[in-house]
């Protein structure tokens, strides 16, 4: 062990007496180095805070939330497990639940694994993002449908659409889901 990761581990367990032996500024001074340790590990920007400096998460970037839910929808639908995924793309799970909820970024590289995983073009977990300019003569889908679709009662209702072949029950189904919502 280092010297500094043993100094470390004085400042996490320092008792009372070891606190009075080395004075008040060396124990504020861990203090802080702990706190700064501990929300570094978190993914956390610094600001001020009383006369010193705290840590304050930073905000997930609209389009890497939109990249991971759409990532989510196409694992769901493939009923895949996070696990499977992380497996399949060589790391654990928790990336993986980080990448969907848009905390961690993904390089182009992994966003490629992912999407051959997926059976997807990468450009599909780019479409409708927040930002993109509107294409002539391509309308974008509106937010909330997209939203829906990303969730499980969305992905389960779609698939099961999806499953009804007779065109004439498609149709019937889409009226009585428009009375029912008052779209009709």
């Amino acid at each position: 062990m280092s010297k500094s990761a043993a100094r470390f581990g004085t400042c996490v367990n320092m008792s009372a007496d070891v606190k009075s032996r080395i004075g008040p500024a060396c124990s504020n001074f861990c203090t802080v180095l702990i706190v700064a340790l501990a929300m570094h590990s978190l993914g956390a920007q610094g600001i001020k805070w009383g006369g010193g400096w705290a840590m304050a998460k930073k905000k997930p970037n609209p389009i890497d939330q939109h990249v991971g839910a759409h990532v989510r929808m196409r694992r769901l639908m493939l009923s895949m497990s996070q696990e499977k995924l992380a497996n399949a793309i060589g790391v654990i799970f928790q990336p993986v639940q980080k990448y969907e909820k848009g905390t961690n970024r993904m390089g182009s590289s992994r966003l490629q694994q992912i999407a051959d995983v997926l059976q997807v073009p990468v450009t599909f977990f780019f479409e409708d993002a927040p930002g993109q300019s509107k294409l002539a003569g391509k309308a974008q889908s509106p937010d909330f449908v997209s939203a829906f679709l990303t969730t499980s009662d969305g992905l389960a209702l779609t698939k099961s659409f999806m499953q009804i072949k007779d065109a004439k029950v498609r149709r019937g189904i889409v009226k009585l889901l428009e009375e029912i919502g008052g779209d009709a």
